[in-house]
């Protein structure tokens, strides 16, 4: 089983039924809110998409909050489509989520200076 992650800039319009499926199965109405305003954050950088995908079938999503600190980044949903869940598609995608954030996060290092005295 090989899965694939990406991190679309934008929502692609083939991912948005799959999307709007999985999280009408995935949270009750009063966790989920407008779906056509939660896309639109994606378009203006509020939000991260992050997809998963095995042989081209959409797996599940999670969603990222950026903006806490620089430091600090919410969780905003993580779901798996019900057909893939407890298999740990679910996990490769939140340990998936953690490595791109951090490798994103990660200081510049400085380049070694020579020293002034030999």
């Amino acid at each position: 089983k090989v899965i694939a992650f990406t991190q679309p800039a934008r929502v692609h319009p083939d991912h948005i039924e799959p999307l709007r499926a999985i999280m009408l199965d995935s949270f009750p109405p009063s966790e989920r809110g407008d779906f056509d305003q939660w896309l639109g954050g994606f378009a203006d950088g509020k939000r991260l998409l992050f997809l998963a995908e095995m042989n081209r079938t959409f797996v599940g999503f999670a969603t990222i909050h950026p903006w806490v600190t620089a430091d600090v980044h919410l969780l905003g949903y993580l779901a798996i489509a019900r057909e893939y869940r407890s298999q740990k598609y679910g996990a490769a995608l939140l340990q998936h989520v953690v490595k791109s954030t951090l490798r994103r996060n990660r200081p510049q290092q400085l380049p070694r200076r020579r020293p002034l005295l030999r």
